[in-house]
């Protein structure tokens, strides 16, 4: 067969296994570069070994000195899942959104990022990201999504911030509203959008969330 997967992924396990992060990144990287579709299988081996000692630095420099040579969008796509999962948000933005500028993007991968960085309750990269597809791809189809995500971005990352406020160790607390001004431009955002899209299945969430608020 002239299909390199099955020999690489095998070879990337034996170097990850034997701790050379560096080799077996590397052989990811060509797997990408000559398979882009194994992009996914890519990143859920790396991620079986990057929290082993030495492995973060090891597997991002590989990443980073590949790219030098062969750069691509699948490439600079797994490069920024690197920096996601080790906890580097703000060089796996500017990577992603590096990425859609280099290559026409449509805001595909910009949106899957910020979509994972809310479930990861990364709130305030999240909403770069949502505000990047906003400020780019503005009459794209992803203008729904990412509307309803900015706003839902800000609306946690207020309760977040509301709940730090909260003294929990005192066993009876008097309500109080907090950052009332900020609530009221979320409930704003959520409203703008309803009359944008009030015949989008989206706006129901939209008015849930307003009740909630």
């Amino acid at each position: 067969s002239t299909d390199p997967f099955p020999f690489m992924m095998d070879l990337a396990n034996i170097y990850a296994i034997n701790m050379n992060f560096k080799d077996a990144a590397n052989e990811l990287c060509e797997l990408i570069y000559l398979r882009p579709d194994q992009l996914p299988t890519a990143k859920s081996r790396v991620i079986s070994f990057l929290n082993r000692p030495l492995a973060a630095e090891q597997t991002t420099k590989a990443v980073q000195n590949f790219i030098d040579s062969k750069e691509t969008a699948e490439l600079l796509d797994f490069l920024s899942f690197v920096y996601f999962q080790t906890e580097k948000y703000e060089a796996a933005f500017n990577t992603i959104s590096e990425s859609e500028r280099k290559f026409n993007g449509n805001g595909m991968r910009t949106i899957i990022f910020a979509q994972d960085a809310f479930r990861g309750r990364q709130f305030e990269i999240a909403a770069k990201a949502y505000k990047y597809i906003l400020d780019h791809f503005s009459n794209s189809p992803l203008e729904i999504s990412a509307r309803l995500g900015y706003a839902k971005t800000l609306e946690e990352a207020l309760n977040l911030k509301c709940e730090e406020k909260i003294e929990k160790w005192k066993p009876l607390q008097r309500p109080i509203v907090s950052f009332a001004d900020e609530y009221n431009k979320i409930i704003k955002a959520y409203d703008d959008f309803i009359v944008s899209f009030k015949e989008n299945s989206s706006a129901t969430e939209a008015r849930f969330r307003i009740a909630e608020i």
